[in-house]
């Protein structure tokens, strides 16, 4: 809906005036996208504010609290109005510029249209319904003097359309989102299991350097507190090595595991999905006496209060 503040020269009320027919074309995107932004399928986690916007569908429908969404909601649906004024009004109709974001002091208004002579006509601010007339409170004299000022307004965010979607791609996407971020949140933690476990390894070697490939091996099960499959274990014993340098290039103990890669391992072959099991089997038992001992905690402070 096109909620009209300043019409300096009547171009509402002019039969077919390209300005406000262009401005009507723009509104009417603003409806398609504000619908759209409800069909989680139709959202592209590649860009930033849509991507904001699944995380907040995710949280909502992994808690049930639909928290900040009308927020994300609107910026979700200004950034795809955005890309298609982009990719649709890139050159100049019938003289008519549509420009993004343009500055004027402390103020920014969402659209700026602009005539042949580069002077700008049209002001609009895309905003929901309950929000109509936040315009009177941004900074910049130009929402009170341009000859033409509107706000674009679509309906203010409704949760019950979110949860009443026949679109079943919600609970798919935001399952996916979910189980993406926690397997990169694991990885982060595999990275982080195998160098700091790694370190305790080579500052031993440091201080001895190991006679023998089977030390290694001993060594290294030790730090990591977990048993190999004997029969791979030095296949995987590389692969661990090789990632440790990619991961860490600036470590202080490459050289060392150089030499122990060039005396013990040149000819062996790799197993990295063994080693990735390796420090996966390694960081649960770890993670799983943590939780034992932070339980005990608990239970003493209990049984002392």
């Amino acid at each position: 809906m096109i909620e009209i503040y300043r019409d300096t020269y009547k171009i509402k009320s002019q039969q077919n005036n390209y300005l406000y027919n262009l401005i009507k074309q723009i509104d009417v995107l603003v409806q398609r996208y504000a619908d759209k932004a409800y069909n989680v399928s139709a959202l592209n986690y590649n860009n930033p504010k849509q991507k904001n916007w699944l995380e907040k569908i995710e949280r909502y429908c992994n808690t049930g609290k639909p928290l900040f969404m009308n927020a994300y909601y609107g910026y979700a649906v200004e950034e795809m109005v955005n890309q298609e004024l982009m990719a649709k009004y890139r050159s100049a109709r019938n003289g008519y510029r549509v420009l993004l974001q343009v500055t004027h002091g402390y103020t920014r208004p969402d659209i700026v249209i602009t005539d042949r002579g580069n002077n700008e006509v049209a002001w609009l601010d895309i905003t929901s319904e309950n929000s109509a007339g936040h315009i009177w409170n941004k900074e910049g004299s130009g929402w009170s003097t341009n000859g033409f000022v509107a706000e674009l307004l679509y309906p203010t965010f409704d949760v019950t359309k979110l949860r009443n979607s026949d679109d079943i791609g919600i609970g798919v996407r935001a399952s996916a989102l979910s189980a993406s971020r926690k397997a990169s949140i694991r990885q982060n933690h595999l990275r982080e299991h195998l160098v700091s476990n790694l370190n305790i390894a080579m500052f031993a070697f440091s201080q001895e350097y190991p006679a023998s490939k089977s030390e290694v091996a001993s060594t290294i099960k030790r730090a990591f507190g977990c048993s190999f499959t004997e029969r791979r274990k030095h296949p995987a014993i590389k692969s661990m090595l090789k990632k440790y340098m990619e991961i860490n290039p600036n470590s202080g103990y490459n050289d060392l595991i150089r030499s122990i890669l060039n005396d013990y391992y040149r000819n062996d072959r790799q197993d990295l999905a063994l080693a990735m099991r390796f420090i996966s089997d390694s960081y649960d038992r770890e993670q799983e006496n943590q939780r034992m001992f932070d339980y005990l905690d608990d239970w003493d402070e209990d049984f002392l209060a």
